[in-house]
């Protein structure tokens, strides 16, 4: 979301060597504290659990919770969040869901697996329909807790540059 900034310099107040110096210290650190209010909202709507999928148990919010693994900063004002997907293979199904198809056994003639929903061992031959999954967009539903936060920040940073000392 771009910020739009205007000033009106006047000879009171700071020299403009100054204003530009506070106004970068201050971006610097409104970049900063913007990065992690929109990984913190990301990791509080992501999913906890994967309905069915008992290996996926809290994967992505366990990614989400160390900011040297998510958040890059680049140069002095810029940056972003991310989920890698090298990581989290898996994510891109969650996101956006998966429509239903059919899993063929690869290296047995049967595929034999846990089955969460009936608790037993299920031996099934050769192919196996596999339902779907809804899409979860938390990405979205982060991007918009954290909106209102992110400018508030970003506001209160740049007041705190300007403001007359």
């Amino acid at each position: 979301m771009p910020i739009g900034i205007s000033l009106r310099v006047t000879k009171k107040g700071k020299s403009l060597d100054r204003l530009s110096a506070d106004l970068q210290t201050e971006l610097s650190r409104a970049r900063d504290d913007d990065l992690e209010l929109i990984r913190r909202s990301m990791f509080l709507e992501a999913p906890s659990t994967i309905k069915g999928n008992k290996y996926s148990k809290n994967r992505i919010k366990r990614y989400l919770r160390a900011p040297s693994r998510c958040v890059r900063k680049i140069g002095r004002f810029s940056g972003y969040v991310f989920i890698d997907e090298t990581v989290l293979p898996h994510v891109k199904y969650v996101i956006g869901g998966a429509t239903p198809h059919p899993i063929p056994a690869r290296y047995k003639p049967f595929l034999h697996f846990w089955w969460v929903k009936e608790r037993r061992w299920h031996k099934t031959l050769l192919i196996l329909e596999h339902p779907g999954r809804k899409p979860d967009d938390f990405l979205e539903r982060a991007f918009i807790r954290a909106e209102g936060p992110v400018y508030n920040s970003t506001s209160r940073h740049i007041y705190k540059a300007v403001k007359m000392s």
